[in-house]
């Protein structure tokens, strides 16, 4: 199933409809660039090279589909903000964001990673500001949704818990 890709900027009000009705990751690179001819791989596929849904089956990968939505962002397009409520889960497809805590740079990430999962799991504001590198193939999943996959898919919550215990952890050792 191939869907429309959204702008970043079409995404908020979306983003808003679902607020109100509702380990660190090896990078890889996610061959999604389309050739003369060829046809654009399918959500299913880009999230099956995904470090952290790579075991899924079809069937599940379709069930994740179905739970996110394809976002383009420009470089430079402020993905999250420290201090914000956190409403979304953010898989990173094609690209590369920078975290940051307040003036300092915590991590890069890029194809495979995600981001935005702290918020999510621990019910607290975000810790830190997600900004796009380079211009961002995203798959978003709601505050909803996401907690739809963690309970529909239980390997995969406890990835991203034991993620976000790690990352809380980095966070409060690099600010002490």
């Amino acid at each position: 199933m191939v869907r429309p890709r959204l702008s970043w900027s079409c995404w908020q009000p979306i983003r808003k409809q679902l607020v109100r009705s509702s380990r660190y990751g090896s990078a890889v690179r996610i061959e999604a660039h389309v050739g003369v001819g060829e046809m654009a791989p399918t959500t299913e596929e880009l999230l099956a090279q995904v470090p952290l849904f790579k075991d899924l089956s079809k069937k599940h990968l379709q069930q994740v589909s179905k739970l996110s939505t394809r976002i383009d962002a420009p470089a430079g397009k402020v993905l999250t903000r420290e201090g914000e409520a956190g409403h979304e889960f953010i898989l990173i497809l094609e690209g590369t964001v920078e975290i940051r805590r307040g003036d300092g740079l915590v991590a890069t990430r890029g194809a495979g990673d995600y981001v935005g999962e702290i918020s999510l799991i621990e019910h607290q504001p975000r810790t830190a500001t997600v900004v796009a590198t380079t211009p961002v193939v995203l798959e978003v999943i709601g505050q909803r949704e996401f907690a739809t996959l963690l309970s529909d898919e239980p390997e995969i919550g406890e990835h991203i818990k034991a993620t976000a215990v790690e990352r809380l952890a980095d966070l409060d050792s690099s600010d002490g």
